[in-house]
């Protein structure tokens, strides 16, 4: 039957989740615990390692570069952008200036906010190849056979930045069960099958899987 995904926040972390008990009698399920906020890195196609300021285990400030990687093929779509750019620039300069050009100048001009929106977009898209950490947190998943200069395939994963606060817990459960659940409930993780430390809970989102 259909299957909702719920996540419950919680205040502390470092426990391996085994078991998710909402509310004594009520509802139970399995559950994984896991950071609140995390970032899976994946590379941009044709990429050639430049920099990787992070190892496993590091600490991340917010703002900090995660890695940088470099594309001859952006960089062929920069040069070409701005190459666009400025000739079409000269176009309008020199329209202000000559009669015979002016009755062109709205069409050059026309130009002109194509070709910014071009490099608007080339420059968009190398912000994808040295990302910015949009939270502090821990680098961890990093290849220590990863180095620069070394070439990576699209979509080949270069890390993880998980935040080192809150957690919560992720749990499947049946859709006649989820109608008995609501955002805001409080409930209960118990680690380690009932035998281990609990913690308190709160539902916080109730998604359709």
């Amino acid at each position: 039957g259909r299957r909702r995904r719920l996540a419950l926040l919680i205040g502390v972390g470092g426990l391996l989740a085994m078991l998710l008990v909402p509310l004594p009698g009520r509802v139970t399920g399995m559950g994984l615990l896991q950071p609140a906020e995390q970032l899976t890195l994946y590379a941009p196609a044709g990429a050639q390692v430049t920099a990787l300021p992070f190892r496993h285990g590091d600490a991340v400030p917010a703002g900090a570069m995660l890695f940088e990687v470099q594309s001859p093929a952006l960089r062929l779509r920069a040069l070409q952008a701005a190459a666009r750019m400025a000739g079409v620039q000269g176009q309008v300069t020199a329209a202000a200036f000559d009669d015979q050009q002016r009755r062109d100048w709205q069409l050059a001009a026309e130009q002109l906010q194509t070709r910014r929106a071009e490099a608007q977009t080339v420059t968009a898209d190398a912000q994808r190849y040295a990302p910015l950490a949009p939270f502090a947190g821990r680098f961890v998943d990093a290849d220590p056979d990863l180095h620069a200069g070394d070439w990576v395939a699209q979509d080949e994963v270069l890390g993880r930045l998980v935040a080192t606060g809150a957690r919560q817990v992720v749990t499947y459960v049946d859709e006649q069960e989820v109608r008995r659940i609501a955002v805001g409930d409080h409930g209960l993780f118990v680690v380690d099958a009932l035998f281990g430390p609990s913690l308190q809970l709160r539902v916080k989102t109730i998604e359709r899987d």
